[in-house]
């Protein structure tokens, strides 16, 4: 898999459950599939780990008010925020948590809620990482000796009719980070002065920027 430096990009990840049959039990055909006898539906938990990235699920994180490192979203939550996304795509509950040594994306849900989840996140690498400067012991001593590359961990497991959890999937990914040159940034580090907010780049407009300097660098 490849990805640009602090770009995102869809996982598109997915996973497939099959009866007894060995018949694929699509996402349509599950709540009866999957019912326990006494009427509850099975649940399913889906993690993604990335040791040099972040993810995102339907613009969840990118609200966060939390000062911890954790956010949590309940499917009540969830329906307020996007009232337009489809019940079968709405899990029970969406984890973001950021640990130490990785960030980690947690959904939960039945099958149907966590297949069509897992199918909508994004990814992106930390700004200024690449697969060259992971590789590099001068910009990165640390990792280039214990791990000099990214890796995307899945895990997916259920907890069945009689309360215990089963692994279904324990996969690695391992992930190309292009690097991308960033844009240049001229400015005086002594100076004081703060660009009017009329200074944007979608507003060039003569009249309303006066002061303003917008510069076009090619190569």
């Amino acid at each position: 898999m490849l990805a640009l430096e602090d770009t995102w990009v869809s996982l598109n990840f997915k996973f497939e459950l099959k009866d007894g049959s060995g018949n694929p039990i699509s996402t349509s055909t599950s709540t009866e599939a999957l019912t326990c006898p006494d009427g509850s539906q099975q649940i399913f938990t889906a993690k993604i780990k990335s040791y040099y990235g972040m993810f995102e699920l339907y613009g969840l994180r990118a609200i966060c008010t939390s000062s911890s490192e954790i956010c949590m979203y309940q499917a009540s939550s969830i329906k307020k925020i996007m009232p337009s996304l489809p019940s079968a795509s709405i899990p029970q509950v969406v984890n973001f948590s950021k640990y130490t040594d990785y960030d980690e994306i947690g959904v939960q849900g039945t099958y149907e809620e966590v297949y069509n989840s897992i199918t909508n996140i994004f990814y992106r690498p930390d700004p200024n990482q690449n697969s060259l400067r992971l590789k590099n012991k001068f910009y990165n001593p640390t990792a280039s000796q214990q791990r000099p590359y990214e890796e995307l961990v899945l895990n997916v497991f259920s907890t069945n009719c009689t309360s215990s959890s089963v692994v279904l999937v324990n996969v690695s990914v391992l992930v190309g980070i292009v690097d991308i040159d960033d844009a240049p940034a001229i400015f005086n580090p002594s100076s004081t002065y703060t660009s009017p907010k009329s200074c944007t780049a979608n507003d060039l407009s003569y009249e309303y920027n006066k002061g303003c300097w917008f510069f076009n660098f090619r190569h």
